[in-house]
């Protein structure tokens, strides 16, 4: 914030649940540190398992992502992604299917020179890990792998390094070491702690043996440094935050949209990355295929423009067409932005860029919508008049079905899809009247602070009309922290959005398509068409949609 700039905002402070509300003056980013209170169970709702928010977290992505990324990834995740064969590669059409070709995918990102990586071995190294000795290790050790290691204490040992275990790695030709003291101090100990936790006093041998391999791992974490851990064992997945530290452990599919935002944060857009290949894209292009790759069912619906456009004599469809493409390229790339700005310092700064992207969604999204009305409306043959070609608009809606017949189940108002929408609309619509405003939010135990977002007045009972059918207010992030006022955790209220709203214009885009080819037969070159190698799901795991 520059100097001498003075804002008016509202500050929440909650303090043994007794919430204070003001309006005030900041001058020279003066403020209360704020946070956020939502709570730990709240999921984040997405197509895909995206990361979810630990009660000190305030975005789906991790505060991680504010500084450079140190990586951990475990050993069977490793092992998963090593062992990808071509017919894998070729069989990822679906999100997470099969396993083997997203973790390859995860593990390409992850040797971009951005971040750093290490893999954790939980035993003996895995076969065809090159091993070499180096200066200052007394036996041979592979490159980018961490373990650790029994270390002998006794009555000798000096009083304050008792810790149990040792930490071992190596990165070229540098061999580091280090022990652990704190929590993980005893990692027998905290393992059996931890198996009591989840299991009860009764956990079995086995499981105590797991729960003690997991809580190693956390230590090889905490000694390297490292912001993420990347695996699929249980106990490390199920760590209590204080046990943790700042460390974020997540699976692979967690980690891909992660990594992505990381990626995408430092103007990285890949396509693929690893195994001798690397396919960058700048980032139009990237938007445009993740655009496509969210709307399935656009590219027919393009082509089926054409014969729109041979009966009307102009080449109208087409450009709207590309345009509701474009529509939602923007609204994803303002999804980005909104996540950077929830991760960065909650100041008056990251707020502005906040709101900025948050209008800038939902403009682009609604215009997307109108886009995809129009086309429809010409492929009806309709022809009403520009303030008449709305999907809310009814009268509009059952002439468009009588050639359409599938619409008015898609967006009537009392369908999914309808509230969807009005849902969209009644924040879009916020640009001709009162606007969303940041708030800024503190909690004293735990202590936190995040901006979230002020709902306008007059849309309360109407928004809460639509959500309390749509899963209810928590799936949405919204809640009343106030009486009579209404707030929302604005990174989990664009996930739900984005993602409903996808899922309903993919649908509107499907029930409006022509049959038939136009006369010109078009095989115009499509620059978003890569080819059969390279699947629009491996964008979207970046994506996390």
């Amino acid at each position: 914030m520059s100097e001498g700039r003075t804002v008016c905002m509202s500050l929440i402070v909650i303090e043994d649940n007794d919430v204070a509300t003001c309006t005030c003056l900041i001058r020279d980013n003066a403020v209360v540190p704020l946070r956020s209170i939502f709570p730990v169970e709240l999921q984040v709702p997405s197509r895909s398992d995206s990361p979810r928010p630990r009660e000190d977290q305030i975005s789906p992505f991790s505060s991680v992502l504010a500084r450079n990324l140190s990586v951990v990834v475990s050993e069977e995740v490793f092992r998963s992604g090593d062992s990808v064969t071509q017919s894998d590669w070729d069989a990822l059409s679906e999100l997470g299917e099969p396993t083997s070709a997203r973790d390859a995918h995860l593990l390409g990102l992850l040797t971009d020179d951005s971040l750093d990586r290490l893999f954790y071995a939980h035993g003996p190294m895995p076969a065809g890990v090159p091993m070499e000795r180096v200066e200052g290790s007394d036996e041979p050790m592979a490159d980018d792998w961490v373990t650790v290691h029994r270390r002998q204490v006794d009555s000798s040992t000096p009083r304050g390094t008792w810790a149990s275990h040792q930490a071992r790695w190596r990165q070229g030709q540098s061999v580091s070491f280090a022990v652990m003291v704190g929590a993980f101090e005893n990692v027998d100990l905290a393992g059996t702690i931890w198996a009591d936790k989840v299991f009860g006093t009764d956990a079995s041998h086995e499981q105590r043996e797991a729960a003690r391999s997991d809580a190693a791992m956390i230590v090889a974490a905490q000694a390297v440094h490292a912001s993420v851990v990347v695996t699929t064992r249980k106990f490390a997945l199920e760590a209590p935050p204080q046990l943790l530290g700042v460390i974020q452990v997540v699976t692979p599919e967690q980690a891909l949209p992660l990594i992505g935002l990381y990626m995408r944060s430092r103007r990285r857009y890949y396509f693929t990355k690893g195994r001798g290949v690397s396919y960058s894209l700048n980032a139009n292009s990237f938007w445009g295929l993740n655009a496509q790759g969210l709307l399935p069912s656009v590219e027919r619906w393009q082509r089926s423009s054409y014969l729109v456009d041979e009966k009307i004599g102009a080449e109208t469809c087409r450009w709207l067409t590309n345009s509701v493409v474009e529509r939602v390229a923007r609204a994803l790339r303002a999804r980005d932005r909104i996540h950077l700005a929830l991760i960065a310092d909650a100041d008056n700064d990251s707020a502005d860029e906040l709101l900025d992207n948050l209008d800038l969604l939902l403009v682009s999204l609604l215009g997307a919508f109108d886009a995809a009305a129009k086309v429809a409306d010409l492929a009806a043959n309709v022809h009403g008049q520009p303030h008449q070609t709305k999907w809310q608009n009814d009268q509009w809606r059952r002439r468009v079905g009588e050639t359409f017949p599938t619409v008015e189940d898609l967006v009537g108002p009392s369908t999914r899809g309808g509230r969807v929408f009005h849902v969209q609309r009644l924040l879009r619509n916020s640009v001709h009247d009162e606007m969303i405003s940041a708030v800024r939010l503190e909690t004293q135990q735990p202590k936190r602070r995040e901006n979230i977002i002020g709902l306008p007045a007059d849309l309360r009972a109407r928004l809460l009309d639509h959500v309390q059918h749509l899963g209810g207010p928590e799936i949405w992030g919204v809640q009343e922290i106030v009486a009579d006022q209404l707030h929302a955790q604005p990174g989990i209220l664009v996930e739900q959005l984005l993602a409903e709203s996808l899922d309903l214009l993919d649908g509107l885009i499907d029930a409006t398509t022509l049959a038939g080819k136009p006369a010109d037969a078009v095989q115009e070159f499509d620059p978003y068409d890569l080819g059969p190698h390279f699947p629009p799901a491996l964008l979207r795991l970046q994506l996390g949609l």
